[in-house]
C-alpha cells in the first residue's frame, strides 16, 4: 500500500513536525490509558474507588436520574465503553499522522479540522476554568489548523 501522495523532499519539515506531535500524543494517550486505567479496570471494586472521589454522590444521583443503576457492573460497562472509544481516537489519530506525514491532502483537511475543534474545546475550558495548559492547547491547535489550511507548501 502506498501512502505517499508526494515525493519526501517536497513534504514541508513543520508539516513533519505537526505529523510526529499528533503521533507522540496520541501513542502516549494508548500508553497511559493502557497502563494506568486498565488495570485499575480488571481489579478490586470500581465503586470503592470511584466513592472515594469527592463527586461519587453527584455521578451516582445522575446515573440514576439517567435510569442507570449504579452498581459496579455498570460502571465496568461504563469505564470499557469509554476505554474503548478513547483507544480508538487514539489509534485514528495514529493513522492520522501516518497519512499526513505522507502528504496525503485528505488527512490535511481533517487535521485542520480536528484542530480548530479541540481550539474550540480549550476556549470552553479557559471560559470554566483559566488554565495555562488550556491557553496553550487552544493557541497550539489553532496555529496547526492555520498553518495547514493557509500554507502553500502544504497545498502543493
Amino acid at each position: 500500500m502506498k501512502i505517499n501522495n508526494k515525493p519526501k523532499s517536497q513534504i514541508p519539515v513543520l508539516v513533519k513536525i505537526i505529523s510526529i506531535i499528533i503521533f507522540l500524543s496520541s501513542a502516549w494517550l494508548i500508553g497511559n490509558l493502557i497502563f494506568s486505567l486498565v488495570p485499575l479496570y480488571g481489579s478490586g471494586s470500581i465503586q470503592q474507588i470511584i466513592e472515594q472521589d469527592p463527586d461519587a454522590e453527584e455521578l451516582r444521583l445522575k446515573l440514576e436520574n439517567d435510569g442507570i443503576e449504579y452498581s459496579e457492573s455498570n460502571l465496568r460497562i461504563i469505564l470499557g465503553l469509554g476505554l474503548t472509544l478513547i483507544i480508538s481516537f487514539g489509534v485514528f489519530f495514529i493513522l492520522l499522522s501516518v497519512f499526513l506525514w505522507g502528504g496525503k491532502n485528505w488527512a490535511r483537511i481533517t487535521t485542520v479540522v480536528f484542530s480548530f475543534i479541540y481550539a474550540f474545546l480549550m476556549l470552553f475550558g479557559i471560559i470554566f476554568k483559566l488554565s495555562l495548559f488550556n491557553i496553550a492547547g487552544m493557541c497550539i491547535s489553532l496555529l496547526i489548523g492555520i498553518y495547514l489550511l493557509v500554507s502553500k507548501d502544504v497545498k502543493k
